[in-house]
Formats: structure tokens, C-alpha cells, sequence
């Protein structure tokens, strides 16, 4: 017995003598060998720290996407290794004749059902093409063995992330599988390559998957990616850890506009988003308005001293015969002038406002015809002329102040069916009057706390954050909703031609710096809601909203569940191609999840602006996860950071 142990110690002092002769370093590695030593059990490894098994891919789908192996290897917390080796070519042909042979026997046999010769179909054609490739392209044939090693410190954690990688695996087309009685070769591959696994692991040992090597090459997974714009503000990380600095005002070659769209599910974080784009947006002093259904961004803009107006009259009402300040000359059309803050053209403004008037009217009463519509028109005219507020004598009309008034100084609709109600029968016209005090009186006796009476909102022009909230409003007719939204769109317009008119003209006299002008951003959430296929008139003046606001540092950022919403099945060609204008203007598009039943609604509108393999992931997307596109540049998958104090700030949808 002690003779024995005499043995033994004489051998591992022989072996240790060794090690120092062949220049280990036994001091690092008593430093960093594990702690409390390593002991191999059937299917996981225990050590001094906790516990670690290995999973091992052992299946792979029959067709993959690009970067297919990221979604195997980015895994926080676990360490994946690849082992690959070349196959030998004519075995590989061998193989190739054997399995070619047995897939076209199935496809033959009389007795096979039509699934079985689908599927021995499906594989032929794939064996033929990986044929194909190598007697006419040369290629190669690869082992490929990818092994997660995954720790915890109890047992049942390890289990439980074990099942949760699994499972995920499995969703994306990838079986894999903690082989007993292997885990110290497992862990031994930490350490061999394959070569030497070969010689060591005997029966243990793992050939791997065949492949060509164009698709091994394909599943590249260190395509690190990131967005550094230079005055980005942080939204998220990329699944390679990159940062998403975004800054939706830049403006290089490939980027020209700054209008969006958000596709996402419920509960899928694209309302969460829109309030981090928002609160970046305040804090670039940038000038907000938006559209708010269900108050989701009332806590907000509250915490942000923004105002909030509701369009169906409840807490004060905007007089549709109020005289605005639409229309306004800069520096160019006045070169005397020292500011930059910008005149109001009079009589362009009261120009506008008729037309304003006239597209109202017209969307409360679609039976007025265009000829019902001028005579309206005259009628205002008229009527403003007769209280003084307007001249049909030129050169008074030069000198004639329209905008600015206090609100009890101009007219309402009560007064204007008075005076309507004063003119003279007159049997040309009398049909178009009949049709025009119908419409006054709908609009008064009916909705009199919507239309008739003096503005008891203040002067919205100068405030930062101004949100529409259109619950209510979209409860009353149709005619109603359109024609408020019709004022408030007008409104918003105006708003950001001015601002973007006076900033532009900033920038290029070189007053300020382009990244220090203030711009303009318009949130409308379940957009739906307000561009749909019965509301044209709408999606016309926001498609050449979209269009020429570009120049006047103005963007839209829309968000909707999907396509589908916008675009119902039943559709119009005129309809549609109208509203597809929406996303063709679009520079960013954001895809957070999407139920898989509406992806093909997505394709017939996008196309290729995304990979067929990105249309693949959109289904499977976690929450707070996105593609964004940029239009005319790469997709980029990333994940909406936010934290808690931000989340308790964002009260509402999520």
C-alpha cells in the first residue's frame, strides 16, 4: 500500500517536471485553473462555482438567411465554439450519387403519398445543387460542429436556461441536444481542435453537418453593426452590441428626408418608441405636434408643459371664421428688412383662409358641387366686406389687418347664417342657398359647440409641444372628424412653414448652424385612425405635407399595427396607390413584431426594402426588439433601450 503511494507521487512529480520542462507556465494556471475542481457527470459538468452543460447542434434547416450563425452565437452569458474541418471531396461525391439515388426512388415509388414525394423532392433538388456547385463552381464541403456552453450556479437554472436556448433554437430551424455521457469530451473541445478530437475522443467523437462552404461563409455572425450619427441620440443596441445613435434630421446622400413609419403589434414597444423619439425631440428644443387617440402621450406632454386640445369642442373651441396667419414673407421677398422673424402677407393669408373655408364646407356636405362651393366662397367674401373686416377695393385692401385680432372681434357662424339668410332670393342661385343653410344649420344646431363661436383656445404658434386628442371627435359623424382634422393639419402646416422658412433662411445666411436650427416634427399614432380609404382628402394634404415640408426641416412620423390597417383588402386602385405614397416617402421604416398573417401585406407594400430573411425574423421579434430601414442604405436590427424612470414616465400604451 505505501509502495503504491510512493508510486504515485513519484509520477506526478514526473509529470509536473515535465510541464516545467516544456515551459507551462504552472503559476498562471494554478491561478486561473477552476476553483474546487471539475468533476464530469452524465450530462453536465459540476464545479467549484456551479454547474455547466454543453448543448450541441446536431440539425440544421433546409435553407438559411444571411448571418444565419448570429442567431446561434450572440448569446449573453454563453460561449459557443465552432469546429471546422474540410470533408473529403470524393466521399462527399459518394454520398452525394447514394443520397441523389434515394431521393429519385422515393419520387418513383408508386405507392409513396404525395407528402413523401414533396418532401423527397424538395431534398433532391437541394442535393443536386450542392452537386452542381462542385463540378462547376469547385466547391468545398465542410464539417461544422457548434457546440453552447452554458453555466449557472444551480442545477435547476442551468436546466431552465438550457430549455429556454432549445426552444429558441428550435424556432429558428435548429434542433440541438445535451449528449449524455459526453460532457467531458464536450469539454475537452474547449481545448482540442478537431483534428485532435479525432484522435482522442474515439466513439465520442463528432464529424459535424455537411455544408457548402458558400453557406458556412454566408452565416458570418460577427457583423458587428452600429449608427453613429454624429448629433444621434441614443435609442438602443444592435444584437451585436453596437450602439444606435439616430439622428432623424440628417441629411447626407443617401438620406434626404425625415419622415417615418412604425409597424408593430400590440404590446410589441412601438408606442414606447414613439415616446422616445418624442422625448429626444423636446430635448433638441425641436418644435412637436401629434395626434393622440387613447392619451397615450397626455402624461408626457403634461411633464413637458406641452398643451394638449381636443378638437370635439370640450375644453374650447377654435373659430373656423377666425382669420390665421397662413401666409407670411421672409427675408428674400423683403431684403430690408433686419429680422428674421417673418410678415404676415394680409391678403395672401385671407386668400388661403377662403380656401380654407371652402374645403371645410366641403367635407361637412360632400353634395355641394364645385359651382355650390364658389357661390359659398362669394359669400364670405361678401359677408367680410360687410363687417369690415375685408375691401373690394384694392388699395384698401393693402392696408387692411385680417390676422391677429382678438378672437371677439371676428365673426361667427351664427352671424355669417344671418347674413346668408339676408340675401335676396334670386332663382339662379337659389338651389346652392337652400344646400349652404342646410349645411349651417347642421353645423350650428347640431355641432354649435365644435363650430359656432369665438376661439377660447390661445395662440398655439410658439408653443413647443402641441397634441390633438381625437378620442372624442372620432365619435361624432364622419363629416365632423374630417373637417376638424382638416383644421388642425392646416394649422400644423402653418406652423411649420413659418418656423422652417425662418430657419432655412438662418442656415443659409450663415446666422446659425444647421444642427442648432429648430425643426419640426408631426407624431400621429394609429394612424389608421386618420389616413385610411375614407379619408383622401386627408391623405392628399398629408402626402404634400410630406413632400414639401422636407425643405422646411418638417417631418411625419407615423405608427400603425400593419399595412393592412391602412390598405384593407377591398381597396380601390386609386385608393391604393394614394396611400402607398405614404410609404414610398417614408425614409425610415421601424418593423417591430408583426403576426406572421400579415407579413405577405407587408411585402406586396415594401417589396424588397427588406431581406426575404428580415421578413422572417418580424414575426419572431421580442418586445422592445426592431428593423429599422433606412431607405437607400442597410437594415439594422436593434432593441429599444429604456429604462425604468422612463417607463413610469410613459404611462399609457407601451
Amino acid at each position: 500500500m505505501f509502495g503504491l503511494k510512493k508510486k504515485e507521487q513519484a509520477l506526478v512529480k514526473t509529470k509536473v517536471e515535465d510541464y516545467i520542462e516544456d515551459n507551462y507556465d504552472l503559476e498562471l494556471i494554478s491561478r486561473v485553473q477552476p476553483q474546487g475542481g471539475i468533476s464530469f457527470k452524465d450530462n453536465y459538468v459540476q464545479k467549484g462555482d456551479g454547474y455547466e452543460a454543453c448543448l450541441t447542434v446536431y440539425a440544421y434547416p433546409s435553407s438559411v438567411y444571411d448571418n444565419w450563425l448570429r442567431t446561434i452565437v450572440n448569446r449573453d452569458g454563453v460561449i459557443v465554439v465552432q469546429d471546422i474541418s474540410t470533408a473529403d471531396k470524393e466521399q462527399v461525391r459518394l454520398n452525394l450519387k447514394r443520397s441523389l439515388s434515394e431521393q429519385a426512388a422515393r419520387i418513383q415509388d408508386q405507392k409513396a403519398d404525395a407528402m413523401t414525394k414533396s418532401a423527397a423532392t424538395d431534398v433532391y433538388q437541394t442535393l443536386l445543387g450542392v452537386s452542381h456547385m462542385m463540378n462547376d463552381q469547385g466547391e468545398q464541403i465542410k464539417h461544422l460542429v457548434i457546440r453552447l456552453f452554458v453555466s449557472q450556479p444551480t442545477l435547476e437554472k442551468l436546466d431552465n436556461l438550457l430549455a429556454q436556448i432549445r426552444v429558441d433554437l428550435e424556432a429558428r430551424g435548429f434542433k440541438s441536444q445535451v449528449m449524455n455521457f459526453e460532457s467531458k469530451e464536450a469539454w475537452q473541445s474547449l481545448i482540442y481542435n478537431h483534428s485532435q478530437q479525432k484522435k482522442k475522443h474515439g466513439i465520442n467523437f463528432k464529424v459535424g453537418q455537411q455544408l457548402p462552404t458558400v453557406t458556412l461563409g454566408a452565416g458570418y455572425p460577427f457583423d458587428h453593426t452600429s449608427i453613429n450619427d454624429e448629433y444621434g441620440a441614443f435609442i438602443g443596441t444592435t444584437e451585436t452590441g453596437g450602439p444606435v445613435y439616430l439622428d432623424m434630421f440628417k441629411v447626407d446622400n443617401i438620406r434626404k428626408s425625415f419622415n417615418s413609419i412604425v409597424f408593430g403589434m400590440m404590446g410589441s414597444g412601438k408606442s414606447t418608441f414613439l415616446k422616445v423619439i418624442e422625448e429626444e425631440q423636446f430635448a433638441r428644443n425641436h418644435f412637436i405636434r401629434g395626434f393622440d387617440k387613447a392619451g397615450d402621450f397626455r402624461q408626457v406632454v403634461k411633464e413637458q408643459g406641452g398643451k394638449t386640445v381636443s378638437l370635439d369642442g370640450s375644453n374650447g373651441m377654435i373659430n373656423m371664421l377666425e382669420i390665421m396667419a397662413t401666409a407670411t414673407s421672409d427675408k428674400i421677398d423683403d431684403p430690408n428688412s433686419d429680422s428674421y422673424d417673418l410678415t404676415i402677407d394680409e391678403g395672401a393669408c385671407f386668400t388661403q383662409h377662403l380656401s380654407k373655408l371652402e374645403m371645410q364646407f366641403g367635407l361637412m356636405n360632400p353634395d355641394l358641387t364645385k359651382t355650390e362651393i364658389m357661390i359659398l366662397s362669394g359669400y364670405f367674401n361678401d359677408f367680410y366686406c360687410s363687417i369690415g373686416l375685408w375691401s373690394k377695393d384694392p388699395e384698401e385692401k393693402n392696408t387692411k389687418v385680417v390676422t391677429g385680432l382678438r378672437p371677439e372681434e371676428y365673426p361667427t357662424l351664427s352671424q355669417f347664417r344671418a347674413y346668408v339668410e339676408s340675401i335676396p332670393e334670386d332663382i339662379n342661385t337659389a338651389e346652392a342657398k337652400s344646400k349652404i343653410m342646410t349645411t349651417l344649420n347642421n353645423m350650428i344646431n347640431v355641432y354649435g359647440n365644435v363650430f359656432d363661436g369665438h376661439t377660447s383656445i390661445p395662440n398655439m404658434d410658439e408653443e413647443q409641444i402641441v397634441f390633438y386628442n381625437i378620442e372624442q371627435l372620432e365619435k361624432l359623424s364622419d363629416n365632423v372628424f374630417r373637417c376638424q382634422l382638416y383644421v388642425a393639419l392646416s394649422l400644423i402646416w402653418s406652423q411649420a412653414l413659418k418656423n422652417g422658412k425662418k430657419y432655412k433662411k438662418m442656415i443659409e445666411d450663415g446666422v446659425i448652424d444647421s444642427k442648432d436650427a429648430r425643426r419640426f416634427m408631426v407624431f400621429i399614432d394609429e394612424c389608421q385612425n386618420i389616413v385610411n380609404v375614407n379619408n383622401l382628402d386627408t391623405v392628399e394634404f398629408i402626402v404634400n405635407f410630406m413632400k414639401e415640408m422636407r425643405k422646411y426641416l418638417a417631418g411625419v412620423i407615423f405608427a400603425t399595427q400593419s399595412p393592412k390597417q391602412l390598405l384593407p383588402e377591398n381597396s380601390n386602385n386609386d385608393a391604393t396607390t394614394q396611400l402607398k405614397q405614404i410609404f414610398s416617402l417614408t425614409q425610415y421604416k421601424f418593423f417591430f413584431q408583426i403576426d406572421r398573417a400579415d407579413i405577405d401585406s407587408v411585402k406586396d407594400v415594401l417589396g424588397e426594402t427588406i431581406k426575404a430573411s428580415e421578413y422572417a425574423i418580424i414575426p419572431q421579434l421580442g418586445k422592445g426588439e426592431a428593423i429599422l430601414s433606412i431607405q437607400g442604405s442597410n437594415n439594422t436590427l436593434f432593441h429599444n433601450d429604456v429604462d425604468k424612470k422612463q417607463l413610469d414616465r410613459f404611462s399609457g400604451g407601451q
